[in-house]
């Protein structure tokens, strides 16, 4: 019997190509284009990549100049050319998640009559949307495993729906004024770019896909230094391979220590010992349209 292989791919987004956010209409603060600056998307990546050494995946990693939208396609579909039933593809993304208006109408398909957007990742280059995600899953082999680890916002279901929103602290979203301004700007293109897409239904994928993502849909995801709160809280959870449970329990330990952080930098907080006001986000655990208790149970990071 031929042992399982696991390949890993590791995104982490500080800054983004201005010229490929510009705004419509210009913006005084960005005249050039929104480049939309974190601090932990390169750490967080960094660390999640020696996990995945560790555990003895094939790691690859794309940091901000490197992590293209044609790069990141090339390195998902490499992976799905050399995964078969039983093999583990583990996907990483840290930086801004976005939106572009739905303007094929799938979102109302999948049963959100009242969801008009597709999620996207802020790729350096330009938004990385969830329908080309769908088209690039369906092309692995059915009984492979895909683990996605995104820690963005609106990445509560970043497979599917969400609604924008604005908050001033450091967070990874995309200000409500420039999701708009940045679609606006390139609206042929990703107009263009969703209609030539292959249409794909979560029951036309036959791998087996598990979501841990930052957040809920109405939360934000918090940036930091060393790391995004979401990547800090998985890798004291993790312990360095020390966790032995299963994802479910993986997912309501990170759930725990964000939500104790969040009550000790509270109180913090009141006391006037840090400036800014804590941000609580409550990760969300998904695995797409049918769940599948063989991975629901496995060990994190296991092949």
């Amino acid at each position: 019997m031929s042992r399982s292989t696991g390949i890993s791919l590791h995104i982490g987004v500080n800054i983004l190509d201005p010229a490929g956010y510009p705004l419509d209409p210009p913006d005084e603060d960005w005249p050039d284009g929104w480049d939309g600056p974190l601090q932990g998307c390169h750490t967080d990546a960094e660390a999640m990549y020696a996990v995945a050494k560790k555990q003895r995946f094939d790691a690859r990693m794309l940091l901000s100049e490197e992590a293209t939208a044609a790069n990141v396609t090339a390195e998902i579909r490499k992976a799905a050319k050399q995964l078969k039933a039983g093999d583990t593809f583990l996907i990483t993304f840290a930086g801004h998640g976005g939106q572009v208006p739905d303007v094929t109408g799938d979102e109302a398909e999948e049963g959100d009559e009242f969801d008009t957007w597709d999620e996207t990742w802020c790729l350096f280059d330009r938004h990385f949307i969830d329908d080309e995600q769908q088209v690039l899953y369906s092309e692995f082999a059915a009984g492979v495993r895909i683990i996605i680890l995104s820690d963005s916002c609106h990445s509560g279901t970043i497979m599917r729906s969400s609604t924008a929103r604005d908050d001033e602290s450091i967070s990874r979203t995309m200000p409500r004024g420039t999701v708009h301004a940045c679609y606006y700007a390139r609206k042929k293109e990703y107009d263009a770019l969703q209609k030539n897409l292959k249409r794909v239904r979560p029951s036309d994928i036959g791998a087996k896909i598990l979501l841990i993502s930052a957040c809920q849909e109405n939360e934000i995801a918090g940036d930091g230094k060393p790391n995004g709160q979401f990547t800090g809280a998985l890798l004291r959870v993790w312990k360095d391979g020390k966790f032995a449970g299963t994802y479910k329990e993986f997912h309501k330990k990170i759930v725990d220590d964000l939500d104790k952080k969040y009550e000790a930098d509270e109180k913090a907080f009141s006391r006037g010992e840090i400036e800014d006001e804590p941000i609580h986000q409550t990760p969300n655990l998904n695995h797409g349209h049918e769940a599948d208790e063989e991975l629901l149970n496995a060990r994190p990071f296991s092949f």
